[in-house]
């Protein structure tokens, strides 16, 4: 299964980097904008909610070894109170978001369990994304979050519930 995870990711990582002009990043980046901001919120809620979104980039490096990790890292939107759960590789984590028009979001009250466990580092850049994060869009299965729709901050693969 990690062997079938892992080669879906890195084909993903070339599909994704592979340019045929200088500008079809753009387009694309663009293209996924265009989509949620002109989506009513009602349907980019249904988006989200309700489903596992796993971390598979974070601060621009491509989680590949989670080994280490106690958990996989996620996130879970629950639209009917606005909430959020999910784990970061060892505390599970919970709090509040808020989507706005035009491919806003924030991030409120991010709590989470205090267990100490050997890499803590995805964990507490994943909390400090959450709390920098002003934007996302939806490209196909990733969703993407940003700050000040420049710098990627994380990128989550949607994933059936198991």
């Amino acid at each position: 299964m990690r062997v079938i995870i892992l080669f879906f990711i890195t084909g993903l990582f070339i599909l994704t980097s592979c340019n045929t002009s200088s500008n079809s990043g753009k387009n694309e980046k663009a293209i996924a904008d265009i989509k949620t901001e002109n989506t009513d919120l009602s349907t980019v809620q249904a988006n989200l909610s309700e489903k596992y979104w796993k971390l598979i980039e974070l601060n621009g490096k491509i989680l590949t070894s989670l080994q280490s990790l106690n958990k996989e890292p996620h996130l879970l939107f629950n639209k009917e109170d606005h909430t959020i759960s999910g784990n970061g590789g060892c505390n599970s984590f919970f709090g509040n978001y808020e989507i706005k028009e035009q491919g806003r979001i924030t991030f409120t009250q991010i709590g989470a369990t205090e267990m100490a466990c050997d890499n803590m580092e995805v964990e507490m850049q994943l909390f400090q994304v959450l709390n920098s994060t002003d934007n996302y869009y939806l490209q196909g299965d990733t969703l993407v979050l940003n700050r000040a729709k420049m710098a990627t901050l994380a990128k989550f693969l949607y994933l059936p519930i198991k």
